[in-house]
């Protein structure tokens, strides 16, 4: 059976919808894991852990604290609240 008949007995020749694009990581140095804000994190995680973490001077802050989300270097890491 060829590709264009298999698609045909699949149901159609559209192609299927591309997946939707991962969160984009955090600006400063931020990769895989890492947001640029705190709803970004807590909707791909959830959970009511949820810290900033300064990545020139590795020091994790937690809400409440002044420099939660206000450093230049730094990002919502991926955390399972554990």
């Amino acid at each position: 059976m060829t590709v264009s008949a298999c698609t045909a007995a699949a149901g159609g020749g559209a192609p299927a919808p591309a997946p939707a694009p991962a969160p984009a990581p955090a600006a400063g140095g931020g990769g895989q894991g890492q947001y640029a804000s705190e709803a970004e994190a807590r909707a791909r995680y959830g959970g009511d852990l949820v810290v900033w973490v300064n990545l020139k001077s590795h020091i994790y802050h937690f809400a409440g604290h002044r420099d939660y989300g206000h450093t230049k270097s730094g990002a919502f890491p991926a955390t399972t609240g554990r």
